[in-house]
């Protein structure tokens, strides 16, 4: 009897062992996302930080261990949110009104279709600014009207110069109409305001603060648009409006505890909608490809997968360096549900 106790202790005294040396040392993990993503909390509210944290390392990890998903997660700026905190933050409230002011337009008939190469990058074309991170501001819809601008800028004169988000914020401040600065807007409202208003500085002149506040009246317009248009919802035409025109507005459902923690490959996820009173994160398509040009730190086999190359505002710690690879043909997250792009684009 007393063999079989000495035994059971040696026993539970291994397993506790190897069992600690399979725990991933998430306390270091935690203390390097703090310093990294300028993280201060009081005692009572970084011990339930740190439990939220170690329940999202659990659940990436789940993902990236099932090869089957095609795409993995990692620790980023939001790894310390329970999903409904991440979807309060950092989404808004569709405006369900969005499509009595547009018709979809067929933009190009089938001719001209076929010209679209078979892979596009308008980041190689000198199109696209660099990722920016708008912070605890709910203002993506204004980043992603300005990203489209200027780009449509950059292919009509050759100049990529950075435009102001922060004006289209402050100044398209409207909460009667949904213009809500950094607690939601708009896309087809904003691009109105630059209309009527004759055109956003640049962000030197007006610089990025990440909140809402006075309109600064900046009589310094330096580009402006005449019209923009919706794309219709098909992947040929979105191909042909990029090639064509440039980077295109999109708006998505990103609720999902994936793309709060994507980090790299093609991402597929059927529990989001594509419906498109569900949508709520607006950001720029820039391109578009397929596996065979797909260059990633993934394992997985990307041969006969096709994608979008989606431009972001949640800074470089989110995705592929600002980015998140969207899959192509499936309207995933409801990519193509609402799409746009500025037209008649000039410089002041």
């Amino acid at each position: 009897m007393k063999k079989i106790v000495v035994f059971s202790l040696v026993f539970f005294l291994f397993f506790l062992a190897v069992s600690s040396q399979k725990q991933p040392n998430t306390e270091f993990v935690w203390n390097k996302f703090k310093k990294k993503f300028n993280k201060v909390y009081d005692p009572l509210e970084e011990s339930k930080r740190f439990a939220i944290f170690q329940d999202n390392v659990k659940y990436i990890k789940k993902h990236n261990n099932n090869p089957s998903h095609g795409f993995k997660l990692g620790i980023n700026q939001f790894s310390d949110l329970t999903n409904e905190e991440y979807q309060q933050k950092y989404l808004y409230k569709h405006q369900n009104d969005e499509k009595k002011y547009l018709k979809q337009e067929k933009v190009y008939d089938e001719k001209n279709l076929k010209f679209s190469p078979e892979s596009l990058d308008l980041r190689d074309e000198g199109m696209v600014t660099p990722v920016q991170d708008m912070g605890q501001c709910e203002g993506c819809w204004s980043f992603a009207i300005i990203a489209a601008i200027e780009g449509c800028i950059a292919k009509e004169t050759d100049q990529l110069i950075k435009l102001s988000e922060q004006e289209l914020i402050d100044c398209d401040y409207d909460p009667k109409n949904g213009q809500k600065g950094c607690d939601s807007g708009s896309t087809y409202k904003g691009m109105d305001w630059i209309i009527d208003n004759n055109g956003v500085t640049t962000s030197k002149n007006y610089p990025y603060i990440g909140y809402t506040n006075n309109c600064g009246g900046t009589d310094d317009p330096i580009s402006t648009i005449t019209g923009y248009h919706q794309v219709h919802p098909s992947e040929m035409f979105v191909k042909a409006a990029l090639f064509y025109q440039g980077p295109l507005l999109c708006t998505v459902d990103a609720h999902t505890r994936k793309f709060q923690q994507y980090k790299s490959g093609i991402y597929r996820d059927k529990s989001c909608s594509s419906d498109s009173t569900e949508l709520n994160h607006s950001m720029t398509i820039v391109g578009y490809g397929s596996g065979t040009n797909f260059s990633t730190d993934n394992d997985f086999d990307f041969s006969s997968d096709k994608y979008w190359i989606v431009k972001n505002s949640w800074g470089t710690s989110f995705g592929e360096d600002g980015y998140i690879y969207m899959s192509r043909g499936d309207n995933n997250c409801g990519i193509l549900t609402e799409v746009y792009y500025p037209s008649g684009c000039s410089l002041v």
